[in-house]
């Protein structure tokens, strides 16, 4: 048997700024060819299992997409999917278009707390819930004729999200505000300590000031307090490792002045919505 039935935000929905497309499908395989996308989009599978490839020159790169697993993809990216199930099980496919013009001006937005301009430039596999809830929501409120402001702002949202955790560019909470040497001589003790138990008397002496007019000049320069500063730093940090290195979880815990990797994998869980092992496995992809 074969069935193929498709719903679409802007045809079904009238929403004219927000493209999502529900895809389910009941035949035992297939393939289809997307060409080279104008516009980066997340690709989310709901039901079933399909395969995605894409072409990097004359080689394939290709993963496997079960419930609850998104790919993040590019503009420029040559693209095809296939679906193969045994039996008459429906594969459903949620795809939602991330309008180039929308992705550069938040990425402007997002660039000016870093070193470097955020941009989207590799697919990425990841089992992120925030995407996955985003993308849940906006087939719910398809489905059910929300105003399109509701899409428009939760379109918003999952930009900034994806272009913050999976964008280049170097991380925008490390970076500091307004000049003031003080608050720069603490960052970098900061970064040369990462693995010891820093208290806030430690980055107040960095600096030469007492803890009550460090916690005050520091939060005026950063717009963080100096312990959430910090942990975002490690955190940082220990993406880099966990994406450029072969360390354990643990090692890069203890690397990064966590007292284990359990209070790591929270504070990591917290700041990412994804676990450290999940988060390494979505970048080596």
């Amino acid at each position: 048997m074969r069935c193929a039935t498709r719903r679409c935000s802007v045809r079904d929905t009238g929403w004219e700024s927000v493209l999502v497309r529900v895809a389910q499908r009941c035949d035992s395989s297939g393939r289809a060819d997307m060409g080279v996308l104008p516009h980066p989009r997340i690709m989310l599978v709901t039901r079933g299992s399909v395969a995605v490839q894409r072409r990097d020159g004359v080689a394939r790169r290709s993963a496997q997409l079960a419930p609850g697993k998104a790919w993040i993809v590019p503009a420029g990216v040559p693209l095809s999917y296939e679906w193969t199930q045994a039996g008459s099980g429906i594969r459903e496919l949620v795809v939602m278009v991330l309008p180039a013009a929308d992705l550069a001006r938040t990425a402007a937005l997002l660039s000016h707390r870093r070193s470097s301009p955020v941009t989207l430039t590799e697919p990425v596999l990841t089992e992120d819930r925030v995407v996955r809830s985003v993308l849940t929501a906006l087939t719910h409120a398809m489905a059910a004729g929300v105003d399109e402001l509701y899409a428009q702002t939760s379109a918003a949202f999952l930009l900034a999200h994806v272009l913050s955790h999976y964008g280049t560019g170097s991380p925008g909470p490390v970076g500091v505000g307004r000049e003031d040497a003080r608050v720069r001589t603490a960052v970098e003790f900061m970064r040369d300590n990462l693995h010891l138990p820093l208290s806030l008397a430690d980055l107040a002496g960095s600096a030469g000031l007492s803890p009550y007019h460090f916690l005050r000049v520091f939060h005026a320069s950063t717009g963080l307090p100096p312990r959430r500063f910090l942990t975002r730093l490690r955190i940082d940090v220990a993406r880099h490792r966990l994406e450029d290195s072969d360390l354990s979880v643990a090692d890069i815990a203890r690397q990064c002045g966590f007292s284990s990797a359990s209070q790591f994998s929270t504070a990591f869980r917290r700041e990412t919505g994804m676990a450290p092992r999940a988060f390494r496995r979505s970048r080596a992809t």
